[in-house]
């Protein structure tokens, strides 16, 4: 694994999160139920693996060696669904065949109906003739679907013409984005609105922040707030953008963040370099795909 924020490879691991050791970013630990059939399971290792090697995730396999009673199985399988939040379902011809497997879905299914925060990703076990570590990249990508912050809200900012560029290049890259370009007196009662629209489980606040934003005393920095605050309270997932320049380097611009927005200073933020647009939005991205919320 390597932290998405600064490309290290010197994660520590703690009880319930990781952490990169140069930059500080944090992920907490997610255990993750994979519903599969034991028949299948060297296909299900490599799925395993997969998000062992690339997410920050714990995949949970289950094989029940000192459980007979089917009562008592089936009673803790619902013990561990009801404590967990994301799924992978292994589909195949011989998970379609167990009692086991679809009880699970059922049961995961029935708790997504009753409005339980429960997410499920599909891997279909048997898209390959030969299950090997090529399949990589579809597992991958089918959890990238379900991981991906679509939703986008960009707060204003006083560089109109960074948060102009994103929005046009978020918007090609497929994202449902809201952005206004004015200032926040002019639309104001629309936000508290927009931001409760965007705080769902597929929504993201992006917050642009620059040196000039945070020194400034008016519209600006007090619109700044006014938006993370509303955010706060509709418990939404905020990820500040910091935007340092020649002016103020990146470790002036962290200190100066959390030093002014204290509210949000223990979050995970992304550093974009707009001299190295490319590689700075591709980081941007991989936050997207791994983001979490802190609350």
């Amino acid at each position: 694994m390597k932290c998405i924020n600064c490309g290290s490879k010197r994660i520590e691991c703690g009880s319930d999160s990781f952490t990169c050791l140069d930059c500080g970013q944090n992920y907490p630990k997610e255990y993750w139920f994979i519903s599969h059939s034991h028949l299948d399971i060297e296909k299900v290792r490599i799925v395993r693996d997969v998000i062992e090697e690339i997410f920050f995730y714990e995949p949970i396999l289950f094989f029940l060696k000192c459980l007979s009673d089917n009562n008592e199985i089936i009673d803790l399988i619902k013990r561990e669904i009801d404590a967990r939040i994301w799924f992978v379902y292994c589909d195949s011809k011989n998970a379609r065949r167990s009692s086991y497997v679809r009880n699970e879905l059922d049961y995961i299914q029935k708790l997504i109906d009753l409005g339980y925060s429960k997410k499920l990703i599909t891997i279909d076990l048997d898209k390959f003739e030969i299950w090997q570590k090529g399949c990589k990249k579809y597992i991958r990508e089918q959890v990238f679907k379900s991981l991906r912050k679509n939703k986008l809200f960009i707060m204003p900012t006083s560089d109109c013409e960074f948060t102009s560029r994103l929005y046009a290049y978020l918007i090609e890259n497929g994202y449902t984005v809201f952005y206004e370009a004015r200032i926040w007196s002019e639309f104001y009662s629309s936000v508290e609105n927009k931001i409760a629209q965007y705080s769902g489980d597929d929504g993201l606040l992006l917050a642009p922040i620059d040196k000039k934003t945070l020194l400034s005393d008016g519209e600006v920095f007090d619109g700044l707030k006014r938006d993370t605050a509303t955010a706060i309270d509709a418990r939404a997932a905020i990820l500040p953008i910091l935007l340092p320049d020649d002016d103020c380097n990146e470790q002036e611009l962290v200190r100066l963040f959390r030093a002014k927005m204290p509210a949000l200073g223990n979050r995970n933020y992304v550093l974009f370099d707009k001299n190295d647009w490319t590689r700075s939005v591709q980081k941007l991205e991989n936050m997207l795909k791994f983001f979490y919320s802190p609350i």
